[in-house]
């Protein structure tokens, strides 16, 4: 029964850490999203130079 419980405890720890990680890449993308939209509407000028 330990043994089992190990493994059920690990695949929840590694099932956790995965989906943390997603969280976390796409909280940062859309961080990244908003504040180019933010530059871009505080600097309009530039980014049409940009572009």
């Amino acid at each position: 029964m330990m043994v089992n419980d190990d493994k059920v405890c690990a695949n929840y720890m590694a099932i956790i850490s995965n989906t943390t990680i997603m969280t976390v890449l796409q909280l940062l993308q859309m961080m990244t999203v908003f504040g180019i939209r933010l530059i871009s509407v505080s600097q309009p000028g530039t980014v049409e130079a940009r572009a």
